[in-house]
Formats: C-alpha cells, sequence, structure tokens
C-alpha cells in the first residue's frame, strides 16, 4: 500500500476517532456508576493510552507519510519519536494482555479478583507503564553510542543501542511484541473455550450468564481487531529477529513500509469499539440520534406550510 493511500486513510479516521474518544472520556467522568465498573478498569486504560498514541505518536508518521522526510530532522527528535514509538506500543499490547488475563478472572473468579486488586491489577498495570519506559529510556538516551539517523526514513532508522546488542533487539521483537501477542490470544481461547464447556451451568444463573456474554462481547471484538494485525506482526518480527538475511531483506519493507502503517487502524478503531461495547452509551446514542431525527422531521413540517402561505400571498 504506498504511502499517499495510507496516508488518506489515516487521516480520514483520526478526526472522527478522536472526536468519539472524546465523547467517551467525557461520558465516563459523567457517570461514575460507568466509569468504577471493574470491565471498563483495563478498558479505559487502553483507550487513555491509544489517544496518547494518536495525538503525539501518530502526527509525525502522518506527516512523514505526505512529505518523505521527517518534519523536525535533528537528532534530539529522533530520540524522542522512537522512545515514543516503541514504548507506546509495548505499553498497549502489554496492557491488552493484561486485559484478557483480567477479563478471565472477572468471569471465573470475580471474588479472588476483587480481593487481590492491588496485587493483580493495579501492580501489574503499573509495570506494565514502567517497565517498557523505563528500557526504552535507558537504551535511547543512557547507552553511549552515536545514532546515525536517516531523515528521509520513517521513525529516523533504528537507534544505535539495537547494533550493539542481539538482547535489545530480542527483547524489543519478542518480549514486547511476540510474547503479549500469544499471551492475548491464549487467554482469549481458554475464555471462549471455558464458556463454551460450562455454558448449561452458567445458564442457570441468569444474571451470572448474561454479563458473562455483555463482557465477552465487549471485548471480543477489541482483541479481534488487535490480533488481526498484530499476528501477522508478531510473525514478521519473529522472522526478522531468528531468520536468515535474505529472509530479514525480505520482511523487513513489509514492517516498515505496510504494517508498520496498518497498525495505527487498532489505535484509531478501537474507541468505536469500546463505544459499541457499551450498553448505556450505546442507548443514549440512540436517544440522541432519534432526537436529531424527529427535529429534523419538526423542522421539515414547519417549513412547508410557511411555504405554502408565502405562494399564496405571490400568486392571489
Amino acid at each position: 500500500m504506498s504511502s499517499p493511500t495510507m496516508f488518506i486513510i489515516l487521516t480520514s479516521l483520526l478526526g472522527p476517532s478522536i472526536v468519539c474518544t472524546l465523547f467517551l472520556f467525557y461520558q465516563f467522568l459523567q457517570l461514575p456508576p460507568l466509569r468504577h465498573q471493574p470491565r471498563n478498569y483495563l478498558v479505559i486504560c487502553l483507550l487513555i493510552m491509544n489517544f496518547i498514541q494518536e495525538i503525539i505518536e501518530l502526527p509525525p508518521r502522518l506527516y512523514f507519510l505526505y512529505n518523505g522526510t521527517v518534519i523536525f530532522p535533528n537528532t534530539h527528535f529522533c530520540d524522542f519519536w522512537n522512545w515514543c514509538q516503541y514504548t507506546l506500543v509495548s505499553i498497549n499490547l502489554l496492557i491488552m494482555a493484561l486485559t484478557s488475563i483480567d477479563r478471565y478472572l472477572l468471569i471465573f473468579n470475580h471474588i479472588f479478583l476483587s480481593q487481590h486488586t492491588i496485587l493483580l491489577r493495579q501492580v501489574p498495570l503499573l509495570l506494565c507503564i514502567l517497565f517498557p519506559s523505563i528500557f526504552y529510556i535507558i537504551g535511547i538516551y543512557g547507552i553511549p553510542c552515536k545514532n546515525l539517523y536517516n531523515y528521509n526514513t520513517i521513525g529516523c532508522g533504528l537507534p544505535c543501542f539495537f547494533s550493539l546488542s542481539s538482547f535489545a533487539v530480542i527483547f524489543k521483537n519478542i518480549i514486547m511484541i511476540c510474547l503479549p501477542v500469544m499471551l492475548t490470544i491464549a487467554m482469549s481461547c481458554v475464555l471462549i473455550t471455558r464458556v463454551y464447556i460450562q455454558r448449561k451451568s452458567m445458564k442457570r444463573r441468569r444474571n451470572f450468564w448474561k454479563e458473562s456474554i455483555q463482557m465477552i462481547i465487549q471485548l471480543l471484538p477489541i482483541f479481534i481487531l488487535y490480533l488481526s494485525i498484530w499476528i501477522p506482526l508478531s510473525i514478521l518480527f519473529y522472522f526478522s529477529t531468528f531468520g536468515t538475511k535474505k529472509g530479514k531483506n525480505i520482511v523487513m519493507p513489509l514492517i516498515n513500509d505496510y504494517f508498520g502503517n496498518l497498525k495505527y487502524l487498532v489505535n484509531l478503531i478501537y474507541p468505536f469499539l469500546v463505544l459499541f461495547g457499551q450498553i448505556e452509551l450505546r442507548t443514549k446514542m440512540k436517544t440522541i440520534l432519534s432526537n436529531c431525527c424527529r427535529y429534523r422531521r419538526r423542522a421539515r413540517a414547519a417549513v412547508v406550510p410557511l411555504t405554502n402561505t408565502i405562494e399564496r400571498h405571490i400568486h392571489p
């Protein structure tokens, strides 16, 4: 997919995505019961991380796709851009993996989860944020090596610390990308399989069954969205790490020019899936839309008699 095409797709989605995100933030602030629902805890965290990525890390990429060069061609900006893109992507994937575990516990071990909220939710979330942030701060800013950035390459090229140690490359590609994706797949399969196996016993408790299905319906489209992009990307990153030189020459253009841009579709579409998964907000949106339609019908009905009256005055 060419850069102009990718630029048009991402740009056309960016505005509606930001508006939808701001609408969700406003509703979560206005409706404390909705905000405090356990199933929305990590969903809101992901929403915040996606929004940060949209407003900080995506605009420089859009500028590059349009102009073919870095917006600020200097080392300081390239360091910051690399830190942002590596850190935010890693945090996003780690929180997604944590969400898949959290959703399983919410359905089948909710009492245990509520009794150990700090240990099972807040501490892992903090680690998901701090771990990649500190690692890339040390790698980009702390290791003494000279970055030879190319300002005509997306992201200015790789920071120099990746060339000093194969561990850094393995950590970025396998630990921070492949592992969270594999964990998300595994926990999603375990969750769906267990719900299917225990569906008869779960249906006997109607409220429990209804809440469980709602939680799965809320998260399943989000899982599908993430995995549809990140499963192929994880496979490509695996081969770029352990493949032959010839294989790497084939894989890297796919990562940099194709999937490296497609991954932002996850960030841009995510707010709409969150809105779809909130029954209360769907009902509110339907009410707003029906009121708008009713207002338009009344406005049209008021225009027709006025037009007829004017015509009678003009043609007595």
